[in-house]
């Protein structure tokens, strides 16, 4: 097995685990008898984490390549996931989730950049179309699943057991050699600086809009079973069923994304993209 699929893998895994307490939180609240606010604390040190985290994870990947970052960083992922299900307060909770997001930080972005450095550019796009694919299959199981599981067993179990299946991946990507990005001429590519990168003006464009895309999406999605819950009566397992229709359509847009190629430039893509008919679609 080599180590893309094994990153593919865990991509996925940790796609499950972006949202799989946004579903589980009317559980979660009950069981640590808790509000819907303090537990959502735990999904927002989560995400705060996991971006913070690839500050760290993009150059020391760069020092020593990405599948030895990813592999050490996974096992923490896993050991803080199986933890947190043995939390009995808010607060033992929210620090277990924040350990959790930030060794979850460097697998989908590292492997992001393992595609690039190891996959042709003329394959690329349909390399991460199917990456999309997959992290999308995460959402939407994480989800159905997660809203199946605590329905009819408890959000504990769900956890141990998703911990559990994570550590496979993570222990097969040691049995692997150690990767380290290189140019042609074999030298080591070197760390560029974050100030680099600011002093874009399109790139601070492009930053601000990403990261007002997660405040106005994922904040609102937090809080969407609670709500669920709360206003229209709805079990662990309809909001799962709820939480899985968006997922199945970023599925099905990655599914897409191969055929769209050929007949779309690619400034033409993007733009029929950001659309809102694109966006809807």
């Amino acid at each position: 097995m080599n180590a893309l699929v094994l990153l593919f893998l865990l991509a996925l895994l940790v796609s499950v685990d972006l949202r799989i307490i946004a579903p589980l939180l009317p559980s979660i609240t009950e069981s640590l008898r808790a509000s819907a606010g303090a537990i959502g604390l735990a999904m927002t040190s989560y995400a705060f984490a996991y971006g913070a985290g690839q500050l760290v994870y993009g150059p020391l990947s760069d020092r020593h390549g990405r599948v030895a970052v990813v592999r050490l960083a996974a096992i923490g992922f896993s050991v803080c996931t199986a933890l947190s299900a043995f939390c009995t307060s808010t607060w033992q909770f929210i620090v277990m989730r924040l350990l959790a997001g930030a060794f979850a930080g460097s697998v989908i972005p590292l492997t992001l950049v393992y595609i690039g450095d190891t996959v042709e550019y003329a394959q690329r796009q349909v390399v991460v179309a199917r990456f999309s694919i997959v992290t999308s299959a995460g959402l939407a199981f994480s989800a159905a699943i997660g809203g199946l599981v605590a329905h009819f067993v408890s959000w504990r179990a769900m956890l141990v057991g998703y911990a559990l299946i994570a550590l496979v991946p993570s222990a097969l990507l040691w049995r692997l050699p150690s990767d380290k990005p290189a140019r042609a001429g074999g030298e080591v590519v070197p760390v560029a600086r974050f100030a680099d990168f600011l002093m874009d003006p399109f790139g601070r464009l492009v930053y601000f809009s990403i990261f007002a895309e997660g405040f106005l999406l994922w904040g609102a999605v937090t809080y969407l079973g609670a709500y669920a819950a709360g206003g229209y009566w709805m079990s662990q397992l309809g909001v799962g069923l709820l939480f899985a229709l968006f997922g199945i359509g970023t599925m099905v847009g990655g599914a897409l994304m191969a055929p769209l190629r050929r007949r779309l430039s690619e400034p033409g893509l993007a733009r029929w993209g950001g659309s809102p008919w694109g966006s809807r679609c």
